[in-house]
Parts: C-alpha cells; structure tokens; sequence
C-alpha cells in the first residue's frame, strides 16, 4: 500500500542532529506507479497562484485541498465548460491520485511514526498540502520557517537537466545563518537599506540532492535555516515539487519571519547546547567546531548514513 512504502522509507531514514536538530532524507517513498502518476498530474501554471508580495516571486502553487473543493463544484454543475474543466481537462484522472498520496501522509500512522522520527510531541492544529512549480528568478534566501509550524516536509519531481546539482534545498548552520544574516544589503537611492525577508545565500553544511522520488523531512526550530538557490529556468527547467506542512494551535506563535529575532534566538540555542556539551563532555564543543568547520559546503546525504533513528515513540494528537 503507499502507507506501507511510505512508511518504509521513513524507517530506514536516519535521523539526522546536523546542521540542526532533526531532520531526515526520504529515498524511495512512493512505489514507482504512484511516483509516475504523481508527476504526470501536477495541475496547470493557470490554477495556481503566486504571493510576490510576500517575496514568493516565481512560485507557483496550488493547495490541494482548494482543488478538490473547485472539482467538487464542477461535479455538482455537471462538470463542463468550468475553470477545472477548461484548464486542466485531466483532473478527473490526476486529482484520485493526489488524494491517494494525501490520505498516506495524513494517516495517524504515518504522522505517528514521523513525529518519533523527528523527536517532538507537539500537538498539531492544522495541515497543508501544497503542489508547486518554481519558475525563473525564484530562489529563498537562508530562513528557518514560521515559529508557528511544526515541521516541513518537499518532495522532488526532477523535469530538466541539471536540476540534480542545483535545485536541491541546502541546510545551514547558526555560522552560515550568521554570515547570511550579516550580509551588508545594498542601499536603495533614498539611502535606505531594502533587507528582504530572508537572509541572503550562503554556503551550504549540507544540500539533498534534487532527485526522482525522493525528500526530505525536518523539525522546524529557532535554527532550522535552509534555503533555495535562483531557479535558472532557461538552462535547466521549472522545479516540481510537492510541499507539505504541519502547524501548532498556538495563538501566541508567530506566523511571520523576523530575521533578526531568530537569530537572536539561535545564538541563544546554541550558546545553551554548548554549555551542556561542555557539562557533560568537557572538550566536546571544541571537538564539534572542528567537525563542523570540516564538513561546510556542499555535502550530500551519504554523510550520514548508518546513524541510528530514533527508538522513542511520540504520538502527535490533534489539537
């Protein structure tokens, strides 16, 4: 069943405490016949929608749920000559598909065994599934996602040549944060410093490969910094990509980015694990700056292959 791959994936997915606590990378978690249909039913450029406002400038994307109520309608009104019908002639065949995949990761086994993964217990509010497509120009600059989510989940659908390479997301530590953090921002003519949203680029302690069927996973934290690079449409193709997200019930949780706040948290998160280190392994923080500073740039998976997963299991509740 796709549960059952999905969840096999997950289980031989090593936990990973670096660049950040926790993430994990997903080889393989849908069987081939699902992995096709998926990638031959990302819906049409013209039923998605972009936010440049919010800095999304190229992004294209499509909540799931939102399609399937727009289906809904077409079905109920006979189903032709409407927005699905007109735009996207296939979606009666596509949509089944993408609800196949949903109703897996949704699943309270699923959402289970990631949350002992991951190591938290956090109660979850509310879900989303987003189909997206990046298109030339668009890129995400190093951030650590909104206080208010609980953790991130993308899966890759390669479409070009040289996507491999390029297009994979890059995890960051509080060093390369700091560096992105501090980049001196050109001045607009006003004398003014225009500091987007994000952090600017830097150099990745680790970059998953942008390959068929696979993604990745992580625990979303004060110093869970990830970015993108700049999509080059032109030479290598529009990214594919499904995203999925889960977030707190927490009314006191922001749902905005402040660059500066995080990481003004970070150096506070790490200053704490470095004392705690340093209480229980006198010399391992100098140990670890070491090994961090060794492994900078831009490493792959097979780096941490072997480490054991994590053998707790915390159940996620609804909130």
């Amino acid at each position: 069943t796709d549960l059952a791959v999905l969840l096999e994936a997950l289980e031989r997915a090593p936990a990973m405490d670096e660049p950040f606590p926790t993430a994990v990378h997903l080889c393989s978690p849908f069987s081939p016949e699902l992995y096709t249909a998926l990638k031959a039913g990302f819906p049409p450029r013209e039923l998605m929608y972009t936010l440049p406002s919010k800095g999304n400038v190229g992004r294209y994307k499509a909540e799931l749920p939102a399609l399937k109520r727009m289906a809904e309608k077409e079905e109920k009104e006979g189903g032709a000559g409407g927005e699905m019908a007109t735009k996207w002639p296939a979606y009666k065949q596509h949509m089944p598909t993408w609800e196949r995949l949903r109703a897996a990761i949704f699943s309270k086994e699923f959402e289970a065994a990631l949350w002992d993964k991951l190591g938290t217990d956090a109660p979850i509010g509310r879900r989303d599934f987003r189909i997206q497509r990046d298109t030339e120009g668009f890129a995400i600059g190093v951030h650590p996602d909104v206080d208010i989510k609980i953790a991130t989940m993308q899966f890759y659908v390669p479409s070009g040549v040289g996507q491999r390479a390029h297009y994979g997301t890059c995890l960051h530590n509080q060093e390369q944060a700091r560096k992105a953090f501090s980049f001196k921002w050109p001045k607009t003519r006003s004398g003014k410093t225009k500091r987007p949203a994000h952090g600017h680029h830097a150099e990745c302690f680790l970059k998953f490969p942008f390959e068929a069927n696979t993604g990745y996973a992580f625990k979303v934290g004060p110093a869970s910094f990830h970015s993108v690079e700049q999509v080059n449409a032109t030479v290598h193709g529009e990214r594919f990509t499904f995203m999925v997200n889960w977030y707190r019930n927490d009314k006191k949780a922001k749902a905005t980015e402040r660059p500066a706040r995080e990481m003004a948290l970070a150096e506070e998160a790490l200053a704490e694990e470095e004392a705690e280190r340093e209480r229980t392994n006198p010399g391992a923080g100098e140990k670890e700056n070491t090994k961090q500073s060794e492994g900078s740039g831009d490493v792959e998976y097979k780096k941490y292959k072997g480490k054991s997963s994590r053998s707790t299991r915390r159940k996620p509740s609804v909130g």
